[in-house]
């Protein structure tokens, strides 16, 4: 749609779509073009001839797996602490944690009553 002076504002789509690939959501990217969001919308179903969702959803998609790829080329030449967080998030790996039956029991000892009436 023209503005007020009948000239299209540029939206550059190959920004946009970096902007989305880095986590950008749609209202963020058509504040950065300064337009409205609609437009944007409408713009990249002209050009791309694909629905906001579908498209943002495939750029989002795009920036995580190149992004997980970069963490994982890290780690792999060694740093220690990609190494452990990747373990962490994908392997389902933890620190060990001891846990103290006693201590857990002075804090709140069970007596077998419950007082549904104690008011805070």
């Amino acid at each position: 749609m023209p503005n007020h002076t009948g000239e299209y504002k540029k939206i550059d789509l190959k920004r946009a779509a970096k902007m989305a690939e880095a986590g950008a959501n749609g209202v963020q990217i058509a504040a950065f073009f300064g337009v409205h969001p609609d437009t944007l919308y409408a713009r990249v179903k002209k050009e791309s001839n694909m629905d906001f969702s579908a498209w943002i959803q495939q750029k989002q998609a795009s920036g995580d797996n190149q992004l997980l790829t970069k963490q994982f080329d890290v780690a792999m030449k060694g740093d220690k602490t990609m190494l452990i967080w990747l373990g962490k998030q994908r392997l389902k790996q933890a620190d060990k944690q001891e846990i103290n039956i006693d201590t857990i029991n002075n804090v709140m000892p069970y007596n077998g009553y419950i007082n549904r009436n104690a008011r805070n």
